[in-house]
């Protein structure tokens, strides 16, 4: 069989196999998915005895890549949604210990990140391993993005990634908007592996179990977006008729291509540039 042909047909094979288990309107159970898993290489160890025959040994091959892709994919589906949330922990106090695994995002009245769940209390199955949390300032108060952003729990803290904490939080499964060619947040979420999303509880009071020195790398960018929107005064002296609002956006603008944070960038709508 030429050699142009064993690196195409394994190609087709894992593009054809993923693509069509993706358009299917429901799942398969678990075992039928083993069975394609095992059929794929069933169909590999088939190509010697064609060797002579290099259209068969072509089909045997995309065939059974594309088996083994199609039940990978519908294997870590079932497995992931082993994960899922279950209903009766929606909306209820959880005690969750864990670390913070990613940069603290500034939202309009508090701060959101993903946290990495260790364990959850005696008696509580089925949290998710890595969940989004949130804190909110006091309603209807929209909070200076500008100045560094500290929960009244943390007693001056300020959050950061690798630190331990113990929280009481209330969760619920991620969902996305229904809007037609809208931005799927459902969808994001199961990509980045995000099975639920909630808020810490004031009380109990959250509690500090180590500073840890874990995710050294999204410290560092932490520390650099700070760095870089804490010069807002300098920007403020070199450019002096610039608004307040848009040196924020463009100090958000600096953070996301310095450290790849998108969320740092204020989108300001000038409504003069619409007409």
């Amino acid at each position: 069989m030429p050699t142009r042909l064993s690196w195409l047909a394994p190609l087709w094979g894992c593009v054809s196999g993923v693509a069509w288990q993706v358009t299917q309107s429901g799942l398969w159970s678990l075992s039928a998915y083993q069975c394609l898993m095992a059929l794929g290489p069933g169909l590999l160890l088939g190509i010697p005895r064609f060797r002579g025959r290099p259209l068969v040994c072509w089909l045997l091959l995309m065939l059974g890549a594309a088996c083994c892709t199609a039940g990978l994919t519908g294997w870590r589906v079932h497995v992931y949604l082993a994960q899922t949330l279950p209903k009766a922990l929606e909306a209820v106090d959880l005690e969750v210990e864990g670390t913070i695994a990613s940069m603290l995002q500034n939202t309009a009245n508090g701060q959101r990140w993903r946290f990495e769940v260790d364990q959850a209390a005696t008696g509580v199955q089925g949290v998710p391993p890595l969940i989004e949390l949130s804190w909110y300032g006091p309603y209807g108060q929209e909070l200076d993005a500008s100045q560094p952003l500290q929960p009244a729990w943390s007693q001056g803290l300020t959050l950061s990634p690798g630190q331990r904490w113990r929280f009481t939080v209330r969760l619920k499964r991620p969902h996305g908007a229904r809007n037609p060619h809208g931005f799927d947040y459902e969808l994001l979420a199961w990509e980045q592996g995000v099975q639920a999303m909630g808020y810490v509880r004031e009380k109990p009071a959250p509690q500090l179990l180590e500073m840890g020195s874990a995710y050294r790398l999204q410290r560092w960018r932490q520390w650099l977006r700070e760095r870089i929107r804490g010069q807002i005064q300098q920007l403020q002296a070199w450019f002096p008729a610039l608004e307040s609002g848009r040196q924020q956006a463009a100090m958000g603008v600096v953070a996301a291509l310095a450290v790849g944070d998108q969320q740092a960038i204020d989108l300001v709508i000038d409504k003069r540039s619409l007409r």
